[in-house]
């Protein structure tokens, strides 16, 4: 609730996956307000980008082995928009992916905007 579970990754441009926006560890891109955790894509120039949002983990800070995980996610839609919400296994520095395990909870491809994608990555599934 205070944000001390979350750590903000290293400012970047994308992840490798062709995304357009630029990761900050800015506020403007994710904050905690009144309780809720705020990640926010925003429409500017920032670092080469037209685009900027937020990346953040818990790794080292928090894991489950059973529970409920509850988010509500509101996205946005067009052409190269691709919000995530997902889990990795807390082995992930000594197996990799997909080996320690991913969980996509919500994945939504902009351009695709009836469909909403959940995905169990496992070591056979690449």
């Amino acid at each position: 609730k205070d944000g001390t579970q979350l750590s903000m990754l290293t400012p970047v441009l994308g992840m490798g996956n062709g995304e357009a926006e630029f990761y900050t560890a800015r506020t403007e891109n994710a904050r905690v307000e009144d309780g809720l955790l705020i990640i926010e894509a925003r429409q500017e120039k920032y670092e080469g980008s037209y685009y900027t949002s937020a990346r953040l983990k818990t790794q080292g800070l928090q894991s489950f082995q059973y529970g409920r995980i509850e988010a509500r996610i509101k996205v946005p839609s067009g052409d190269g928009v691709w919000p995530a919400f997902w889990m990795l296994g807390q082995n992930i520095d000594q197996v990799g992916c997909p080996l320690c395990g991913e969980i996509d909870i919500m994945e939504y491809v902009g351009r695709e905007p009836n469909t909403l994608f959940t995905t169990l990555h496992i070591a056979d599934s690449h």
